[in-house]
């Protein structure tokens, strides 16, 4: 009876190792495409941790993603994992926030936002 119990020990401690090596993996560099649906001119887009304080710099630079047009975004992030909370700034005023935007699956993909 001993023995089980110190192999399913055993079992446990390997699988919880397994997990936190599939979970530690650093990601690659994630590229997506954001499409602007919108009337107006997408003029900033902050991308930031889901547990960070500030919503951090603009991807886009300035360089503004026009009415219908689309634009790139890569970003790399590494063991930090692959949610993150988008925040998305139109010249109309307009804002969308997305929480907890899994990049990794949208690496390839397009996003579309609109005002």
């Amino acid at each position: 009876m001993r023995k089980r119990y110190v192999f399913m020990g055993l079992a446990g401690l390997c699988g919880s190792f397994f997990a936190f090596g599939v979970i530690a993996q650093p990601v690659g560099r994630v590229t997506f495409t954001i499409e602007n649906d919108g009337h107006s001119d997408l003029a900033a887009l902050h991308l930031s941790r889901p547990d960070a304080e500030s919503w951090g710099n603009d991807r886009l630079s300035g360089a503004a993603i026009v009415a219908g047009d689309s634009g790139v975004v890569t970003l790399d992030p590494g063991l930090g994992g692959c949610h993150y909370d988008l925040r998305a700034e139109f010249d109309s005023g307009a804002e969308r926030r997305l929480f907890r935007v899994d990049v990794c699956r949208l690496n390839g993909a397009t996003l579309s936002l609109a005002d």
